[in-house]
C-alpha cells in the first residue's frame, strides 16, 4: 500500500498529504413521541432541525451534531404509542387518557448526522493497483473514534432529558444506541458523502497541506479551494462554507494581482 506522496518538490512536508480525512456520519438514531410538538417548532414545519448548543457540546464533551426531527404516519406513531405504553404503564395509561379527549401526538423518526473528530489515522492511500488509465486506484481508510460515538449517543441522550425535564415528550434510541459500547449501524445511509480533509489547512507545514491562505506550503502560486482545505467538519452540509471559502480565495488572489 502506498501512502499518497510526491517527491517533495511540490510538497516538501507531504506527511499530512491525504491525512486528517473526514465525513459526516448519517443514522437513523431512534424515534421521538412529542406531547406538545410546538415546544420545538414542529407545529409549523413538517421536519425540524435541532443541534446542542456551546454550553451542551462544552459540558457533555462532544462534537457537534445535526438533529432531523421527521414527522411518522399516524400508523407508525400508533405503533411507537402502544410500545411506550408497554414500557412505561402510567406513562401510556395518560397517553391513553389524552387520546380519549382528542388530543393529537406526533411521532417523529430522529435521523442525525454528526461531527467527526479529524484523526490523522483517517486518509486516502495509493494501492498498487492500476485503473483502465494506469492510475493507482485509491484506498479510503475511515474509522469513526470512541469521540464520535459518545457525540451522537449524548447528542440523543441530551434531546431525551430536555424532553423529559419539560414534559412535552419522550425519546426511544435505537437499539444500537442503547446499548454499550454503541456498535455503529452497517446498513442504511451511513455517511452524507461530504468528502472533507486530505490537504488540511494549518499554521504550519509540518501540521497541514495549505496555510490560511489556501495557498500550498513551499509554493507561491498554487493554491487549492475545497472541503478538503477543512481542518474541522462542524455537522452541516459543507457546501456553503467550501463556495465562501472559493470566494474569499478570490479576494485574496485578486489582491495579489493588484498588489503584484
Amino acid at each position: 500500500m502506498l501512502i499518497l506522496r510526491t517527491n517533495g518538490q511540490l510538497i516538501p512536508h507531504a506527511e499530512t498529504l491525504g491525512r486528517y480525512w473526514m465525513e459526516h456520519p448519517h443514522a437513523t438514531v431512534g424515534q421521538a413521541l412529542l406531547f406538545k410538538p410546538e415546544a420545538l417548532g414542529l407545529d409549523k414545519e413538517y421536519n425540524v432541525f435541532l443541534s446542542p448548543n456551546e454550553q451542551s457540546i462544552t459540558a457533555r464533551e462532544i462534537l457537534n451534531c445535526g438533529l432531523r426531527l421527521h414527522r411518522m404516519s399516524p400508523e407508525a406513531t400508533q405503533a411507537l404509542i402502544d410500545e411506550l405504553g408497554l414500557q412505561a404503564p402510567s406513562l401510556g395509561e395518560l397517553i391513553s387518557k389524552w387520546q380519549t379527549q382528542g388530543r393529537i401526538l406526533h411521532g417523529v423518526m430522529l435521523r442525525a448526522s454528526w461531527e467527526q473528530e479529524p484523526r490523522f489515522e483517517n486518509r486516502i492511500e495509493l494501492t498498487e493497483e492500476p485503473d483502465a488509465l494506469g492510475v493507482p486506484r485509491s484506498r479510503l481508510v475511515w474509522q469513526q473514534s470512541p469521540l464520535d460515538r459518545h457525540t451522537i449517543r449524548e447528542s440523543l441522550l441530551l434531546l431525551g432529558e430536555y424532553l423529559l425535564e419539560e414534559d412535552v415528550g419522550r425519546v426511544q434510541l435505537a437499539d444500537w444506541l442503547a446499548a454499550l459500547p454503541v456498535t455503529l449501524p452497517t446498513d442504511g445511509e451511513l455517511a452524507g458523502r461530504h468528502h472533507m480533509g486530505g490537504t488540511r489547512m494549518s499554521h504550519t507545514p509540518e501540521d497541514g497541506i495549505v496555510n490560511s491562505d489556501c495557498r500550498l506550503f513551499g509554493q507561491d502560486n498554487m493554491y487549492v479551494a475545497g472541503s478538503s482545505v477543512f481542518p474541522s467538519s462542524g455537522h452541516a452540509n459543507p457546501t456553503l462554507t467550501l463556495v465562501q471559502l472559493a470566494l474569499r480565495l478570490c479576494d485574496h488572489l485578486e489582491q495579489r494581482l493588484t498588489s503584484a
